[in-house]
């Protein structure tokens, strides 16, 4: 069943090595199984395989492509048993977000090691254009089928390839900021004089991943330990509603609902149940 998913489904989705990986950490615990070994009992331990492997918030994602799969499967050959899977309670959500100051205390000591300059673009672009950090990586001086890119003649960000399908973790275009165009100018310029074509290098390499110039920035700047590299889009959020930008807009230029803009972030609104507030009821 996880073969026929991976043969005929995942080249079709958005992150085809990503599925793939999840259907290979499957294919290892339940290699020999039927479908009837699905249970709530084998789901539960399969977290508790993922977890002594340190990797334990990764098997509900994993899970849900195995349900994807059951479903796809099913789809297809109509199985006389459909399995339910048991997937673990998802993770609260992480809302935190920067002030001001805190996030000028990470771009300093972003800055001044000299082995974290990249990390200086990636903090600027992820507050002030609110895209996720794998968008962001990703990006490139100029338009491409497979990653996202930067068009500073039209002052635009371009999230996802020209040829990437648009999954529910919405990449669409979006204005540049006119306080990170100067910035952006400024790094094209250098990168060209070095045959660079990624926005976000290190030593002259795309970054897949930060890892310990992230780190050893928050530990230097002392920011909450709460504070991961997704904060960087909530504080892009957060400000636009604290600066009362239009939700339909905000949602627009972050690449979410207005749904959930108002749902996480509404509240930092000057105008949030304003009306409410000031309401004449009788005084007690």
């Amino acid at each position: 069943m996880l073969l026929f998913y991976a043969k005929n489904r995942i080249p079709l989705l958005a992150d085809p090595p990503g599925e793939a990986y999840r259907v290979d950490k499957l294919a290892e615990f339940f290699a020999g199984s039927t479908l009837t070994a699905i249970t709530g009992q084998k789901c539960r331990d399969y977290v508790a395989w993922r977890a002594a492997q340190g990797v334990g918030p990764s098997a509900r994602r994993e899970l849900d492509v195995l349900s994807a799969a059951i479903n796809f499967y099913h789809r297809e050959f109509v199985l006389d048993v459909v399995p339910t899977v048991t997937k673990p309670p998802a993770a609260l959500p992480r809302e935190g977000w920067l002030t001001r100051s805190q996030a000028a205390a990470l771009l300093w000591a972003a800055y001044r090691a000299p082995e974290s300059k990249h990390l200086v673009r990636f903090i600027l672009i992820a507050i002030y254009t609110g895209s996720r950090t794998a968008a962001i990586l990703s990006l490139r001086w100029l338009r491409s089928p497979v990653d996202g890119s930067i068009d500073l003649d039209h002052g635009l960000i371009y999230r996802r390839g020209t040829k990437v399908r648009e999954t529910k973790k919405r990449t669409p275009p979006a204005r540049l900021h006119w306080r990170l165009i100067p910035h952006l100018r400024r790094w094209r310029e250098q990168d060209a004089a070095r045959g660079l074509t990624h926005v976000i290098t290190y030593r002259g390499k795309p970054v897949e991943k930060l890892r310990r110039s992230w780190d050893q920035a928050c530990e230097r700047a002392d920011v909450p330990d709460e504070i991961v590299k997704h904060s960087l889009r909530h504080t892009a959020a957060t400000w636009l509603m604290q600066a009362g930008v239009d939700p339909w807009e905000a949602a627009g230029y972050l690449g979410m609902t207005v749904e959930t803009l108002e749902r996480v972030y509404g509240h930092h609104h000057p105008d949030f149940q304003q009306n409410a507030a000031g309401a004449p009821v009788r005084k007690l």
